[in-house]
């Protein structure tokens, strides 16, 4: 367009030296047939030009796109050969490890396959489990020898361990008959987390030493089926069962299920929320414990009943430890015993490693300093290493939200514990015994084609054989999510229901709702002042007007 403006000026500019010797007239006809002519060359070299520019255009595009894909190629397959590497680092979607780490975790499940005398190959030959096996498996037996529906149990007595409940695994002093209760132990414990995060907390807990570890992981199996006996009396045996006894109970019995009940009526104890790191969030109101109000016993149920609920709050790996914040308003000598603390601490310490990511004290007042100084003494320096003094409500801001904080301890959570006593037929599911029984044998199924996985990616392992290795990974992850899906259709049946089931934060199926009653604050809607519901559930409108606050 420029080149064709130029041309009508200069061809202008002649016509204009015509005009003065022809005449107007004559001017005018060659200009215009001048610059017609003119126009008509600069179009066709214009147009000649733009069809070779465009050819050329199409030339270079060609190779431009050949260069983008052999780019594109070339970053696929760096991407492709990224993701290899990474699979071999990836033991599941949710547990990340370095290689160093992986290698201490094998370490760990072959000793751990060795101490349950697992073989894969009797796995593949044995014919589908019976499901009547599941319950008189060892681990099935209930509270003072009794079944869970309350008949004398038909599982062996456990064989005897020693005082102190060390098992020498190194030594191979490990029986077919407590290989076999530790399998079905680590089976229950292992409830919906993932196997290798909870073997990695013990190799965290003891610095990565796999030997270490492995005795730590055995001890805590002996310990909860033998001593705590946690499958069978305190998960089974919770809140409804003491209610009704409580009621109906004789004696001890019944003195021992009032005092249980009374740590939660009085609101000593509780898990609310989470913290900044998406962890579930315990309360002690040390003020409120009364001591020798309830036995050690009670005391110890509670403790190991809190920590198991706790666990079911674990979602997935890297959220499978709690806060817990110890407030001590109002705290005095009176409240404090010992025998209690220091069964919390060997409990954090030796059979839940890891499953406590912070101990906050909260407004802590002078004269507990004293306490502290013998309490520090006791603890372990992996769990010392987690402890910290909050003074005020800005420094406990630090690990959880100012909104998540109970209004109590002075935060933005408007929520206030109110104990909701269980109804008698929530536990209706625990006398089912042949349902149970049945989803039992499917976990033991499960659980054997995931430790068959296991010892052949070990072996691949070893062996180099990385291709080989990667598919057993692959097919952990499968049992794994299916031991995850097999627990929650399980739990009804073996734990008893707790507040944190009545109130909704734990759901049918292991969904988590940590913060209920917010939900049902904001499905509450104003609209021209009044309260309105929709028709479909009967609890919200669908139109939005303006969100209220309903206290809980």
């Amino acid at each position: 367009m420029v080149r064709m403006k130029r041309g009508y000026k200069r061809t202008k500019a002649k016509g204009a030296k015509g005009t003065k010797a022809k005449g107007t007239k004559t001017t005018k006809t060659k200009e215009t047939k001048e610059t017609k002519e003119t126009q008509s060359k600069t179009q066709a070299k214009t147009q000649a030009k733009a069809e070779g520019t465009k050819s050329k255009m199409q030339s270079k595009g060609t190779k431009t796109t050949k260069t983008k894909e052999t780019k594109e190629t070339k970053e696929t397959k760096e991407t492709q050969a990224k993701t290899q590497a990474n699979k071999r680092k990836l033991l599941t979607p949710e547990v990340k490890v370095t290689p160093e780490q992986e290698a201490k975790l094998r370490q760990l499940w072959g000793l751990l396959l060795d101490a349950f005398k697992f073989d894969a190959a009797e796995v593949a030959a044995a014919p589908p489990q019976d499901p009547g096996a599941a319950a008189a498996a060892p681990g099935s037996r209930g509270w003072r020898g009794e079944g869970r529906d309350g008949a004398p149990a038909s599982a062996p007595a456990p064989a005897p361990a020693p005082s102190n409940h060390q098992v020498d695994v190194g030594q191979r002093s490990v029986n077919q008959t407590l290989a076999s209760q530790l399998r079905q132990t680590w089976l229950s414990m292992l409830k919906q987390e993932n196997p290798d995060a909870l073997l990695l907390r013990f190799l965290r807990a003891r610095k990565w030493d796999v030997a270490q570890a492995s005795a730590m992981l055995v001890n805590a199996l002996v310990w909860r089926y033998t001593q705590a006996r946690v499958d069978d009396d305190i998960l089974p045996r919770g809140e409804p069962w003491c209610a009704q006894k409580e009621r109906n109970g004789v004696g001890g019995e019944r003195k021992d299920s009032g005092e249980f009940l009374a740590q939660f009526r009085t609101g000593k104890v509780y898990l609310r929320g989470v913290d900044r790191r998406g962890r579930p969030v315990g309360y002690i109101h040390l003020a409120m414990h009364k001591p020798g109000a309830q036995s050690q016993a009670t005391l110890e149920k509670l403790v190991v009943q809190t920590i198991e609920t706790a666990r079911c709050l674990f979602i997935a790996p890297p959220n499978e430890a709690f806060c817990l914040v110890l407030d001590l308003t109002d705290f005095a000598l009176s409240n404090m015993e010992w025998q209690p603390a220091r069964y919390i601490i060997q409990a954090f310490e030796a059979n839940y490693p890891e499953c406590l990511g912070s101990l906050l004290f909260y407004n802590a007042p002078w004269i507990f300093s004293g306490v502290w100084r013998i309490l520090r003494g006791l603890l372990d320096p992996v769990v010392a290493s987690k402890v910290d003094f909050t003074r005020n409500l800005d420094e406990l801001e630090k690990y959880i939200p100012r909104e998540n904080i109970i209004r109590k301890l002075g935060g933005g959570d408007n929520w206030g514990y109110t104990y909701q006593e269980p109804s008698d037929d929530e536990d209706a599911y625990i006398a089912r015994s042949g349902e149970r029984e049945k989803i039992q044998a499917e976990r033991q199924e499960i659980a054997g084609r995931f430790l068959a996985a296991t010892q052949t990616w070990i072996k691949h392992k070893v062996a180099g054989e990385h291709k080989e290795a990667i598919a057993q990974e692959h097919t952990r992850r499968a049992e794994i999510e299916a031991l995850r899906t097999n627990y929650w259709r399980l739990d009804p049946y073996v734990r008893s229901r707790t507040y944190l089931d009545r109130a909704g934060i734990i759901g049918p199926g292991g969904t988590i709702e940590f913060y209920p009653d917010r939900k049902v604050a904001a499905r509450i809607l104003v609209e021209d002042g009044k309260r309105v519901r929709d028709g479909a559930s009967g609890e919200m409108d669908v139109v939005v007007y303006q969100e209220i606050e309903v206290a809980s």
